[in-house]
């Protein structure tokens, strides 16, 4: 079990995540409403990195050849970042 930091638990939270060895990637709203990206540790389980998301219309995240895309509401995918 633990607890993440700085995140909306009234109306988001963390809504998408995935894994590739040794992180987790979670999608989450913080306290502003913002879109993040978290890179979790999955070993120790603590919070390694934190990265705004633009887009306010991300819904979803996977992982594919060593890069992050996200899907939209659109239903579109896109390229975000190599990993």
């Amino acid at each position: 079990e633990f607890t993440l930091e700085n995140l909306d638990t009234t109306y988001n939270g963390v809504y998408a995540m995935t894994y590739e060895n040794p992180y987790l990637y979670l999608l989450a709203a913080n306290n502003s409403q913002e879109d993040v990206l978290l890179t979790i540790d999955y070993n120790t389980l603590s919070v390694t990195n934190t990265e705004l998301i633009g887009d306010s219309a991300v819904a979803g995240i996977e992982i594919v050849s060593n890069s992050i895309y996200l899907s939209n509401r659109d239903r579109s995918i896109t390229f975000f970042r190599g990993i």
